[in-house]
């Protein structure tokens, strides 16, 4: 079998469940799938190892980030409902850290995708190029098959992804910071929750920057007449960090009081005006991208 040193398990899929070699063709593409669950590597493995179940993966992430093989990098997978893909990709599946819409998965699944996928293209030569169809090497299940795979989380981190693992191909890559703790990210990823947690899928709340905040933030879309956490989050910024006047609402008469009404519109297009943002007093992502 032939595998990555990153995979750490081995749970090998029954025989009936993958095609033996790759009919001619080279590892040239990536395809990482969802598990549409929260999986370890093992479970994942199990499922893959039961003769009727026709399908399997070259590998599995599980929810804590273990990298596990299922079938051997010199056989084709039976991952994406689609020959010529499979014999040329090696497939992930990856576990979600949360059931449902929109399939999100964990920061330490995510990191091992990162690994492994830069180990793929260092092993095989080649570079993740995401053209968003089916001629690039970074490819989607949803591309051949009526399919939510791999999940509108994952999907969004795409290009996301292939740039991360070319910057680690490329000689001498930079050193990341390491994450800090900060108060702001804290009081905004608890005011997200409240918020829109049930709706879009809850964030960690750990006070880091880090690609779940990031995520949540191109899903915020407040405007006038809304009330919500996150609205007194914002009004908090606005008044205690950026020094504009809300008036006298609210428990504290400061205006903070999670209404976006007629004081709150005035002073988001003042905040945005005075920025150089588009005018729309609505409080989207660019918006509250600056009130960190």
């Amino acid at each position: 079998m032939i595998k990555s040193d990153l995979a750490t398990e081995i749970y090998e899929a029954s025989s009936s469940n993958y095609t033996h070699g790759r009919n001619g063709y080279s590892i040239c593409k990536i395809t990482p799938h969802h598990m549409a669950g929260v999986l370890s590597a093992e479970e994942c493995g199990h499922i893959f190892q039961n003769p009727s179940r026709q399908a399997s993966s070259n590998y599995g992430i599980g929810n804590d980030g273990t990298i596990a093989c299922y079938v051997g990098e010199e056989n084709r997978a039976w991952t994406s409902g689609n020959r010529e893909n499979d014999y040329q990709a090696i497939t992930i599946e990856v576990s979600d850290c949360d059931y449902g819409y929109p399939w999100p998965i964990s920061d330490e699944a995510w990191n091992s995708l990162v690994n492994l996928c830069v180990d793929i293209c260092k092993r095989y030569g080649f570079r993740l190029n995401y053209t968003g169809d089916k001629n690039g090497s970074l490819t989607r299940h949803n591309m051949f098959q009526n399919t939510d795979c791999p999940g509108e989380y994952l999907q969004s981190r795409f290009q996301e992804l292939a740039d991360l693992v070319n910057s680690r191909l490329d000689p001498e890559p930079p050193t990341p910071p390491s994450p800090e703790f900060n108060e702001v990210v804290l009081d905004y990823q608890q005011s997200w929750n409240k918020t829109y947690g049930e709706a879009y899928g809850y964030i960690l709340e750990d006070g880091i920057y880090g690609s779940q905040t990031e995520w949540s933030k191109t899903k915020v879309y407040l405007k006038y007449g809304m009330t919500n956490h996150l609205i007194g989050w914002c009004q908090c910024r606005l008044k205690y960090h950026k020094g504009y006047d809300l008036g006298t609402s609210g428990v504290n008469g400061d205006g903070v009081d999670d209404n976006f009404g007629n004081k709150t519109r005035e002073v988001v297009g003042e905040f945005q005006y005075d920025n150089g943002l588009d005018q729309d007093f609505v409080i989207g992502y660019d918006t509250i991208s600056l009130l960190f």
